[in-house]
């Protein structure tokens, strides 16, 4: 007996994969923020990830301050872009 081919109609297709694109992946940055003790790092007043720790966010320029009191300065800007995992952008606190 000859098998029979079935057709797949639109309604019952997978629609194709979204794939990222080359600029999404390009955009991604490394930033470094440094202090002597962990602290939420905050750029432009949102929680991004820990001191001391390479974080993974948008290139843009930020307003990078920590959590909590006691460190210097205040704030620091930072233009990340142009980064690498071995070449971050870093912003010492103390």
């Amino acid at each position: 007996m000859a098998r029979q081919k079935t057709r797949q109609t639109a309604s019952t297709a997978r629609p194709p994969r979204p794939q990222q694109s080359e600029e999404m992946i390009m955009s991604m940055e490394f930033l470094l923020v440094t202090f002597k003790e962990s602290r939420t790092v905050l750029a432009d007043g949102d929680p991004v990830g820990v001191t001391n720790r390479v974080l993974l966010i948008p290139a843009n320029e930020y307003d990078i301050t920590l959590s909590g009191d006691n460190y210097a300065p205040p704030s620091q800007t930072a233009t990340v872009m142009g980064t690498s995992i071995m070449r971050p952008a870093v912003v010492a606190f103390t």
